[in-house]
């Protein structure tokens, strides 16, 4: 019998006679079976196995609830060791009464072996008692070991008796005559004896009783039976009834529930609750961004012009109305490739493409757009209407604004019920995939997807001969998901390039919904990346389909949306084979919870156009001004805590999952993993930066050009091998691209690393840009963190993921590129992240790292440092430092008045992507278009937002 149990001894539980037995076991764990299932962890260090014995490192803590429920007289025992301790090291053991919010200890120990008892106070018939054995050492070697855990007690005497608990909602509020509406009543037995149900009462119209589970039958303990109940009005009239449910519970023999309902027309709130012609001007109308506005005359009346990046919003109360309907005119002249007119509205949820407007569609026609969503309903509705366009003759007009409540919303006219149980292969905008309804579904789905089949592929730029061979191949598509009420979430998001093929494919997180056309099958859309074998290409795309409990599954449309790749983009979409693995998915509470953490980790957002209201003087033709709207993948500026986003459309209208579009962001990675990981060992283990790359890659080991070289070296790309001095010149080169961005494998990018430049200076008297010198870093990072901490582990995942998770980043962020044969991670490109995760790292990197117990503080201080740092980067006005580029602000820009040779640390990927740390602003530009110019962003932040200097 496995001594990892809770027992809760129901025969005795059930039995009226008082308890004079010795005390019972109602948990204990031995960790005989050699593993930790059923109790979470959290903290830095490990939690493992070791000789039947729980082993804690560093300061790792395991908890876990146990219900003491029906019992009382409450000791809980444990067995405590350890190793390695040194003076301040500790190993705790704790209880908690209060699910956690508070713990006593019940033994401290240090170097002793003893075994510590308590009887801790609230204990007794507590169904939200935890368990906590922790670790407080400052070592990875250090060890605390916990064994033989026991919780006892003596059972309390009980009465069995049957209790009724009724669930469910008997109010159906505004139902359309002459339809019908069904609710689920749920009756459960939460007694210790059977709970016998009598007759359920009948119902007279419009109440009828559906379906019941319930009459004359009997219910065993923690089970339940259902009743349904239809509500069908035929007249405009309030009506009510009362549904009771006979039993034998001793003080609730008739439970009821009261039904009400309220039979209306066709609308479904008191009319037209905003319109606008624009007859009278544009009042109530908040105007934002540096280009042309007014009222003109277009298309036989007035309409609001808005031209260059110039918006308009307004707020609606839609409080107590559904199926709220968005109505406007929209015109467009003169517009470009790339340039758009976008209405979009936003509820509950993200910005909703209302409509849009693209070149090709510039010919001032008139064109009519409406759409409704679930998150427009009940809330308070912003409308926003803007142009996208580069220069003051790109003009969008807009008319005849309504907004009212329309039951049944506007009819799906994209991605219907009858598109996706055929075989066409189109696209949709973006629309045809966002959420359209809130609240419970019809079906749930919990379990695997599978995705096959041939997608229509074209070219949209590029050259066909750089794709990868395979590129019309459609990748293996796996994936597990589980569903918490509308989401729609991947068991797995943190995903690299899986597979040999040309493309991968990493899952986010979606919605489920239900809409009337769907024949009783439930909706679900989500994003998904597809990623290109051995590059930091990514393709953003989207995916629909409908499915049933049973099984039942329509086509999975799929499509290419965006990209962030300069070298090609393509579109790759279609009607695709499903298949519907329905089944429990064993960790969904982890995959639940892990998701809420991340969500309530997000920055608070707001539009880019509101950094010109919240910070009069700011002209927004100073931000991303050299990015053309179609490459703009995801841009933020944040100041006290709000990100001011903007960046999440798409060639098909705006993004509805866009906190989780991912983006290839290049040499970010340079930053974002080899400079933490090393300032992360070197706080964890002092010196590791000045560690011989020699001594820890094999493939360096022995050849002359790498004597003296440190990991500190290799992370200034200052090793001093190198062909030409000159700016990018060995980056660019055949014999890096054949070399080393070529291979995929440890092998071949390791010699070429080692091997690939001849030697020419001492090191770290020269800096020449090597993508290679920061994989090295990386190997180096990797065979440290093994020898310190043994087994399988590495330092991206062992030492770099804990802390991402510590500063709240998105599971996407560990998807890094590895190489083939080793699996090592990259360490100078290849991650996946979102916007938000970028804005982030950068915000902790400037407030907390320095004083949060992560980074070596001397080298956070470095980067954030205003003195010259570094070394000169070969391009003028910035040297290169601690994996950062470091701009010269003192002598280009503004922040002159800071000192002449002050300076901030940059982030910067290929393509453009681009993050500029300022002391009290941070501004992240993600483009794959090239454009990278930001002097007259800084400028401006420096005149009208923050004239803060950097210390120094």
């Amino acid at each position: 019998m496995n001594n990892k149990s809770k027992m809760l001894l129901a025969t005795l539980l059930l039995t009226a006679c008082s308890t004079t037995a010795s005390a019972e076991v109602v948990f204990s764990d031995n960790f005989n079976d050699g593993n930790l299932n059923g109790w979470s962890q959290s903290g830095l260090g490990k939690a493992t196995v070791n000789g039947s014995k729980a082993r804690l490192s560093r300061s790792k803590t395991i908890t876990q609830t146990v219900s003491t429920v029906g019992w009382q007289d409450i000791v809980v025992a444990v067995d405590h060791s350890s190793s390695g301790l040194e003076s301040g090291d500790s190993c705790f053991s704790e209880v908690s009464v209060d699910n956690g919010n508070n713990y006593v200890t019940i033994g401290n120990t240090t170097t002793s072996s003893s075994t510590e008892t308590l009887s801790p106070a609230g204990a007794t018939d507590n169904a939200n008692l935890v368990l906590r054995m922790r670790a407080a050492n400052n070592s990875t070697k250090d060890y605390c070991y916990f064994d033989n855990i026991t919780l006892s007690g003596n059972a309390i005497s009980v009465t069995p008796e049957a209790e009724i608990t009724i669930t469910g909602n008997g109010s159906f509020g505004n139902v359309t005559v002459d339809t019908t509406a069904s609710t689920i009543i749920t009756v459960t037995n939460d007694g210790n004896a059977t709970l016998s149900i009598g007759t359920i009462s009948s119902l007279t119209a419009p109440f009828s009783v559906l379906n019941d589970s319930c009459s004359n039958t009997d219910i065993a303990e923690s089970a339940n039976c259902t009743i349904e109940v239809q509500y069908s009005p035929t007249a405009e009239i309030s009506s009510n009834a009362t549904l009771t449910i006979p039993s034998n519970d001793s003080d609730e023999p008739n439970s009821t529930v009261a039904l009400s309902g309220t039979g209306t027309s066709g609308s479904t709130g008191g009319g037209v609750l905003f319109s606008d012609d624009f007859e009278s001007g544009y009042d109530g109308w908040t105007i934002a961004g540096s280009g042309d506005f007014g009222i003109v005359s277009k298309g036989g009346s007035n309409a609001l012009n808005l031209a260059l990046d110039s918006s308009a919003t307004v707020s609606i109360d839609t409080s107590n109305e559904v199926d709220v309907v968005v109505t406007l005119d929209m015109i467009a002249s003169s517009l470009e490739s790339g340039e758009t007119c976008v209405a979009e509205a936003q509820g509950t949820g993200a910005w909703v493409t209302v409509g849009l407007l693209e070149n090709g569609q510039d010919d001032s026609t008139t064109h009519t757009f409406s759409a409704s969503n679930g998150t427009f309903d009940n809330t308070n509705l912003s409308l926003r209407i803007r142009a996208a366009g580069n220069i003051n003759s790109d003009d969008c007009f807009f008319d005849n604004v309504s907004i009212e409540p329309i039951s049944g919303g506007v009819p799906r006219a994209e991605a219907t019920y009858a598109d996706l149980m055929s075989n066409t292969n189109q696209t949709f905008s973006t629309a045809a995939f966002a959420q359209a309804k809130v609240g419970a579904t019809a079906n749930t789905f919990n379990g695997n997807l599978v995705i096959s089949g041939t997608p229509v592929f074209s070219k949209n730029y590029g050259v066909t001969g750089d794709l990868p061979v395979g590129y019309t191949t459609w990748p293996g598509f796996d994936y597990e998901f589980v569903q918490d009420g509308n989401r729609l979430i991947p068991v797995d998001r943190g995903h690299g390039f899986v597979g040999s093929g040309a493309w991968s494919i990493s899952a986010g997180v979606g919605a489920v919904w239900d809409e009337a056309g769907d024949n009783g099958y439930t909706r679900a859309a989500f994003p998904y990346t597809i990623k290109q074998n051995n590059t930091n290409c990514e393709h953003n795309a989207l995916a629909t389909f409908l499915f049933k409990d049973d099984g039942s599954i329509s086509n999975v449309h799929v499509q290419n949306v965006a990209e962030t790749c300069i070298f090609y983009g393509f579109e790759f979409y279609g009607n695709l084979s499903g298949t519907y693995n329905a089944h429990a998915v064993t960790n969904s509470a982890q995959v639940i919870n892990e998701r809420n953490n991340e969500e309530a980790n997000w920055l608070p957002t707001k539009s880019l156009s509101e950094l010109a209201v919240d910070y009069p003087g700011v002209d927004l033709a100073n931000y991303g001004y050299a990015i053309d709207a179609a490459d703009l993948n995801g841009y933020s500026v944040l100041v006290n805590g709000v990100s001011y986003t903007d960046g999440c459309t798409t060639r098909y209208g705006t993004h509805p999952y866009c906190m989780d579009k991912t983006i290839g962001v290049y040499s970010f990675t340079k930053s974002m993993h080899a400079f933490m990981v090393v300032a992360a060992l070197e706080h964890q283990y002092p010196g590791f930066k000045s560690q011989l790359i020699a001594d820890l890659v094999p493939e360096c080991s022995g050849d002359s050009r790498w004597n003296g070289v440190t990991v500190e070296h290799a992370l200034d790309m200052a090793t001093g091998n190198y062909t030409s001095a000159n700016y990018e010149v060995d980056e660019g080169s055949s014999a890096i691209v054949n070399g080393f961005f070529d291979p995929t494998t440890r092998s071949a990018r390791g010699s070429f690393s080692c091997t690939g430049w001849p030697h020419k200076v001492a090191p770290g008297t020269y800096h020449v840009y090597h993508t290679t010198d920061t994989e090295l870093v990386s190997y180096a990072a990797a065979k440290f963190a093994n020898n310190k901490l043994g087994g399988n582990a590495e330092a991206f995942n062992d030492i770099l993921v804990p802390i991402y998770d510590a500063i709240g980043l998105s599971h996407y962020i560990r998807g890094i590129q590895r190489t083939s044969d080793t699996l090592d991670a990259w360490g100078g490109y290849g991650l996946s992240v979102t916007l938000n995760d970028v804005v982030k790292i950068s915000k902790y990197i400037r407030d907390d790292a320095a004083t949060g117990n992560l980074l070596d503080a001397t080298m956070v201080n470095e980067v954030l440092s205003g003195a010259s740092k570094g070394l000169y980067a070969q391009l003028s006005n910035f040297n290169y430092d601690n994996g950062f580029w470091r701009y010269h602000v003192g002598a280009a820009s503004d922040m002159s008045a800071c000192g002449a040779s002050t300076q901030v640390p940059i982030m910067s990927g290929y393509g453009g992507h681009t993050t500029i740390i300022l002391p009290e602003v941070i501004i992240t530009q993600l483009t794959d278009g090239g454009g990278i110019g930001f002097l007259s962003t800084i400028n401006d932040v420096f005149a009208n937002i923050s004239n803060t200097c950097p210390p120094n």
